[in-house]
C-alpha cells in the first residue's frame, strides 16, 4: 500500500475542495492531476507478488492500494487497480474483498 499526503486548501472550503476523482488512470485533485503514486503502487505490487511467490512456491497475488488520508475519494471507475481510497473506507474495502489471513 502506498500512502500519499497532499495539502488541501484552507479549512472551511467544503467537501468539494477535499474531494479527488479517480478514473482508473489518474487521480484528479482540485488543483492538479497525479499518476506517479498509481504507477508506484502497481510496480510495488508486482515486485512483492514475485518475491512472495518465489519464496513460497505458490502464486501469490498482491492488490495495489493508494491511501489518501484526509481526502474524500470519488472512484468513478469501479474495480480498477490500484484501488484508491481514504484510510477510513479502506477498512470496509478489505473486509468486503475477501482478504483472508
Amino acid at each position: 500500500m502506498e500512502t500519499k499526503a497532499r495539502s488541501k486548501e484552507a479549512a472551511g472550503k467544503g467537501k468539494e475542495h477535499a474531494t479527488v476523482k479517480y478514473d482508473g488512470k489518474e487521480i484528479r485533485f482540485p488543483k492538479g492531476r497525479e499518476t506517479h503514486s498509481l504507477e508506484q503502487a502497481l510496480a510495488n505490487a508486482r515486485f512483492l507478488s514475485k518475491e512472495l511467490s518465489a519464496h513460497t512456491g505458490e502464486n501469490i497475488s498482491v492488490r495495489p492500494v493508494v491511501s489518501l488520508p484526509g481526502w474524500w475519494v470519488d472512484q468513478v471507475a469501479p474495480k480498477v487497480n490500484p484501488y484508491v481510497q481514504n484510510p477510513i473506507s479502506l477498512v470496509s474495502w478489505i473486509l468486503c474483498n475477501g482478504v483472508t489471513s
